[in-house]
């Protein structure tokens, strides 16, 4: 996926004396696996397989669609992964358990709790009962915390990808003003970012 700064991004631009930018996201991400299969090898040649887990509950079709290409990802890379999927009727309860065997499975470094949730389950208390150790989006209070107070914590994908397409496209940030469509519990490491990056 790419992006594009045209229209009346591009008159901005050339206001400013600069020239609009096409940003090639798939072209960054291929180089991104190309580094990651490095150091993925790096630590299997130490004994170490590192492993992703997802929660997926219900059948929302979008986060089906990305979850499983999370799984292709780890499979592309030989990394181990673990795919929970709980139905649309699944149970508060059923979700916790499914947190508590990620938790507490040492073949599982990281794990993503899948949003949205099925309606009538609490998808926050759930974020609270993940180890913010194995928290792979950064979303448990803790990791936030430390985000905020611009100690190093774990960032979600989504801001995490954006600061990696401007940075590889050479976009400066500092002094720069930044609008963040959006409100979910996603949204706020992306407000978080562009504040530690001088912008506002």
């Amino acid at each position: 996926m790419g992006a594009v700064v045209g229209g009346a991004g591009a008159r901005h631009y050339a206001r400013w004396g600069m020239a609009a930018i096409n940003m090639d996201g798939e072209a960054l991400a291929a180089q991104v696996k190309v580094d990651l299969a490095r150091r993925v090898a790096s630590l299997r040649e130490r004994g170490v397989k590192p492993g992703l887990g997802t929660i997926l509950v219900g059948d929302d079709g979008p986060s089906q669609k990305y979850v499983s290409m999370k799984h292709a990802d780890c499979a592309e890379l030989d990394m181990a992964s673990v795919d929970l999927r709980l139905g649309a009727d699944a149970t508060q309860a059923d979700v916790d358990e499914a947190v508590d065997e990620l938790n507490n499975s040492a073949g599982v470094h990281a794990f993503i709790v899948q949003y949205p949730f099925p309606s009538g389950l609490d998808y926050g208390s759930t974020l609270l009962r993940v180890d913010p150790a194995k928290d792979a989006d950064g979303l448990h209070p803790t990791n936030l915390g430390h985000l905020v107070m611009g100690q190093e914590a774990p960032l979600a994908c989504t801001p995490a990808g954006i600061l990696a397409m401007l940075h590889h496209y050479k976009v400066p940030v500092s002094g720069a003003h930044v609008v963040i469509v959006g409100r979910g519990a996603h949204h706020r490491p992306a407000a978080r970012q562009p504040a530690d990056a001088q912008a506002s």
